[in-house]
């Protein structure tokens, strides 16, 4: 009996040691906790946190589910939160299409102390939850077109309303900016009927519509279809690649296949977006990586086409590369890239927007678009092997003959150029229209000139009805050079242009004028540019004038020399003089502003100034050599800082303050400007020494 009892004695004890053990080790456990609503975050993640309810039939007929989760308050205040469901990351990119984008549908609690409310104000499908202080609830969710596990966050109300405020602020901008460029697009395309234009503001007419489809605002107007928000979205990114495509061969042609079409290739892209908005299946991931690669793609073609030369395609690749760099950043943000940063979407865009600027900017005022054609070509197909000389009307020819031009035919499969005979006469041959090989052509051509000429032809011929123009020189018949402007188009043939038709015009008065222009504006004697030309240097520096720094001279004994040498004498040393000065200041430009005055101009600031101007001085106190004589003619020179300077004006005058300084210290020596020699300086010394008061007025 006693050992039975010491035996139940100790199973006792063994039970009560291990009871303590365990519940030392459960007290010690970290039991799951659910979301604390007091948090000091602005936003809690409640994904982690819910669970399916009743996985086996827990699907509603709308095909919504319900998940339960735990709440926490554990502040001594209530606490209020906004729900809303967050759009999953697979959401853009599925084989089959959601019909809508997530929602909360409906939230419920079987505590009667918690509050549940809907807040239109944020959102048709937005919840306000409010917790009692020290209070643990659960909560039913239901959400509709989610994954299997939604994203679901928690917002503080006052962060939420702030946040909506900037997205809304954001998106006005960004709409702005693309509307503002639509609006020069259009206007320009109707004004001028250019290609580029025309197709610039299709593009950015997509670039929009695709911004209002992503914040959702055609969800309520019915737009959303079979394809659902995801499909609408899809098939305008699809459009807008599609006009993409035919403006970037506006710009520079883009070479395929044989066998591949560009209409073929824009079809097929508006048929695929049309598929995706219809919702079928696999179209719309499709679609979406079409654009991805499509924009890539267009842009690297500029690129590429713009560093080999064509300059309408240099001015379009930032806003292509802009673009591309677009749909990259949405394809990655759709992929959860950006761990749902609620300032992604904002971002991108803003890069949206500085894109659609860019592009309205490089088509509006692009140097290489500006010459792009205004419409394709309207002449006829001829029938293959007859020439349009020689099947045109006599009407016709007439009127070419009065503006003083001739018809230019050239066959690009048969290697021949024929001309008018209105174009013969332009190079003094009248005998009649004349037939050339393409070779003997170009023997024709100034050499400088062949390949301008090549280059055009290959660029613009290789895709039928695209318009150009070009100026070239050519041998006349006499022997000398006259500059002829060909404005043509490639016409013929399927796929490449067969024939180059265009009208062909003398162009020399005008070159002519042009190189008296600039001829103007250069010293007979040095060939230097004179005052007039230094002032629009100055102008044409901008904002890069405060890098600059400007140096001006005069010889301190010219005269003397002059009336010791006489007059060619004294141009020897000018002449002189200026040889010096170009080969003391290579990077820099060198202008003759006076009899004996000259400026050197460099764009950066990148040595020491006085030492520069040291050596200026060092290199013209050598001697001049003249009929077996030296002559000396040591200079004064003062030099200036752009960043001292307010405009052009102000930058001469300062240097001038510095030269007289150095003729007032003896001659022959350098002086750098500073504040000082504008204390002191007497009214009566207002007039320049270089003789540059006049600049501003012949300027």
């Amino acid at each position: 009996m006693t050992r039975r009892f010491a035996c139940t004695m100790t199973a006792a004890a063994i039970v009560f040691a291990l009871a303590a053990v365990l519940t030392h080790v459960l007290a010690r456990a970290e039991i799951p906790r659910g979301p604390d609503f007091a948090s000091s975050e602005l936003v809690l993640e409640l994904g982690p946190a819910l669970s399916p309810y009743h996985a086996a039939n827990g699907v509603e007929t709308d095909g919504s589910r319900w998940y339960m989760m735990t709440v926490l308050n554990e502040s001594v205040r209530p606490v209020t939160r906004i729900l809303l469901a967050d759009q999953p990351y697979d959401s853009a990119l599925r084989i089959f299409p959601r019909r809508g984008r997530a929602a909360i549908r409906q939230v419920a609690t079987s505590d009667s102390d918690v509050n549940i409310e809907n807040a239109h104000a944020y959102g048709r499908y937005a919840f306000s939850v409010t917790i009692p202080p020290a209070t643990t609830a659960e909560l039913a969710v239901r959400v509709s077109d989610a994954a299997v596990r939604p994203r679901v966050s928690a917002w503080l109300e006052p962060a939420l309303a702030a946040h909506n405020r900037q997205l809304a602020i954001l998106f006005a901008a960004v709409a702005g900016l693309i509307a503002a460029a639509l609006a020069i697009m259009t206007g320009l395309a109707a004004m001028t009927g250019h290609a580029a234009p025309r197709w610039a503001a299709v593009v950015l007419f997509g670039v929009l519509l695709v911004r209002l489809a992503s914040a959702g605002l055609f969800d309520a107007v019915g737009l959303a279809g079979v394809g659902g928000p995801y499909g609408v979205t899809a098939m305008l990114a699809g459009l807008t690649l599609a006009a993409g495509v035919r403006l970037a061969n506006t710009i520079a042609p883009i070479e395929l296949p044989p066998r591949i079409d560009l209409r073929h290739l824009t079809l097929g892209l508006v048929i695929l977006s049309a598929a995706a908005l219809v919702g079928v299946p696999g179209v719309m991931l499709l679609t979406d990586i079409a654009v991805v690669i499509g924009t890539a793609l267009l842009a690297s073609h500029l690129v590429r086409q713009g560093l080999a030369g064509a300059q309408a395609a240099r001015v379009v690749a930032p806003s292509a590369t802009v673009f591309a760099l677009v749909t990259t950043a949405a394809a990655v943000a759709a992929l959860g890239g950006f761990q749902s940063n609620p300032a992604a979407p904002g971002i991108i865009g803003g890069f949206a927007g500085i894109g659609a600027v860019l592009l309205a900017l490089a088509v509006a005022a692009g140097e290489g678009i500006a010459i792009l054609p205004a419409r394709r070509s309207t002449v006829p197909p001829l029938p293959t092997g007859r020439s349009a000389l020689r099947d045109g009307s006599d009407t016709a020819r007439a009127a070419i003959g009065a503006s003083y031009q001739g018809v230019f035919e050239a066959d690009l499969s048969g290697k021949t150029v024929e001309l008018s005979p209105e174009a013969a006469a332009l190079l003094a041959r009248p005998g009649g229209g004349e037939v050339h090989s393409s070779a003997d052509w170009l023997n024709l051509l100034h050499p400088e000139d062949r390949d301008v000429y090549s280059d055009a032809i290959e660029r613009f011929c290789a895709q039928k009805g695209l318009a150009f123009r070009v100026e070239f020189r050519a041998r006349t018949e006499r022997g000398d050079y006259c500059w002829l402007e060909l404005r043509a188009s490639g016409i013929g043939g399927r796929e490449k242009a067969e024939r180059c038709l265009g009208l062909v015009a003398d162009v020399t008065m005008r070159k002519e004028m042009e190189t008296q222009a600039r001829a103007r504006e250069c010293d007979a004697l040095t060939g230097l540019r004179n005052r007039v030309g230094l002032v629009e240097e100055l102008e044409r520096l901008g904002e890069r004038l405060s890098s600059a720094m400007l140096v001006l001279l005069d010889l301190d004994r010219f005269k003397s020399i002059h009336a010791s040498l006489g007059d060619a004498g004294g141009d020897a040393i000018l002449a002189g003089v200026a040889d010096r000065l170009r080969a003391c200041a290579r990077n820099a430009a060198v202008f003759r502003i006076g009899g004996d005055s000259f400026a050197i101009l460099f764009p950066r600031t990148d040595t020491n100034a006085l030492a520069l101007g040291e050596r200026v001085v060092a290199v013209l106190n050598e001697p001049h050599s003249w009929n077996g004589r030296s002559a000396f003619a040591p200079a004064s020179v003062g030099l200036a800082i752009g960043r001292d300077a307010g405009d052009p004006f102000d930058f001469i005058r300062k240097a001038e303050l510095a030269l007289r300084k150095a003729k007032r210290d003896g001659g022959a020596c350098a002086q750098l400007y500073s504040q000082a020699l504008e204390e002191g300086t007497p009214a009566a010394q207002t007039e320049t020494v270089s003789g540059m008061a006049g600049v501003r007025g012949e300027a």
